[in-house]
């Protein structure tokens, strides 16, 4: 009878995995815009000294 529960133990494994990875790949995506725009700002500087 616990053999009926693993499907349901696999779905839900793969959907937190699924879930994490996107949190994952948000935050570096995030962070490489924050890194652009900060790359950004410092060519504006220095073209302005």
């Amino acid at each position: 009878m616990m053999w009926l529960w693993l499907p349901v133990l696999w779905l839900a494994l793969a959907c937190a995995l699924g879930v994490w990875l996107g949190r994952v790949l948000r935050t570096a995506e995030r962070n490489e815009d924050v890194r652009l725009d900060v790359d950004r700002a410092l060519e504006r500087e220095l073209a302005g000294l």
